[in-house]
């Protein structure tokens, strides 16, 4: 991990000895996000229930290099608000799981044209900031570090930016407990940001 903040910042610190190509986009927008995990509430018939997609919200900025013509870089620092909500199942209580992340994404991005949109996609580091359920402490039940493929397309029009994002999750979310099985989970998550070119 470390070597990929370095990396990280080597690039930051690039796209600044360009500055005629670079753009600042402050960024504030929704998650849509969930862990497609289940409970099981009678094993003899496989019925379960999952959670439903949690809105949260997400605010930073990114940095974009322009590399060539229809080409480019960004490097970003977010704050995600994500998580699981759970619905109401006969005796078993509602619950809802906040996910606090401090997300690095690292993004290609190619430039359709003219046209103000683009084609993005990447990879992203997060770390887990703070992790509660029903006003409970719950962090050392998750990982602290949450990894992710973003992929996503966005339209720029009089220095507005619309970004719609979707994570893959490729690292499980969950902390191996001791004498407990934990789920192979992974999370899910769709991303909508407003940014401002600077």
């Amino acid at each position: 991990m470390k070597k990929l903040f370095l990396i990280a910042v080597m690039m930051l610190t690039g796209m600044g000895l360009q500055a005629q190509n670079t753009t600042i986009y402050p960024r504030l927008g929704v998650n849509f996000s969930k862990i497609d995990d289940k409970v099981y509430t009678s094993e003899m018939d496989d019925h379960y229930i999952k959670p439903s997609y949690k809105v949260g919200l997400t605010a930073g900025f990114e940095v974009e290099q322009l590399l060539a013509n229809n080409f480019g870089a960004s490097l970003g620092l977010l704050y995600s608000w994500q998580g699981n909500r759970w619905p109401k199942y006969e005796e078993m209580p509602g619950n809802t799981i906040h996910l606090h992340y401090l997300n690095i994404p690292i993004m290609l991005i190619g430039y359709v044209g003219n046209t103000g949109l683009s084609l993005k996609a990447g990879f992203q580091v997060g770390w887990l900031l703070a992790a509660r359920s029903q006003g409970v402490n719950v962090k050392s039940n998750f990982r602290d570090i949450d990894l992710s493929i973003p992929i996503g397309i966005c339209y720029e029009f009089n220095r507005f930016c619309i970004d719609l994002r979707y994570h893959i999750g490729i690292s499980k979310p969950y902390q191996d407990l001791p004498n407990v099985e934990m789920p192979k989970t992974h999370t899910k998550c769709f991303q909508l940001t407003l940014g401002y070119a600077i």
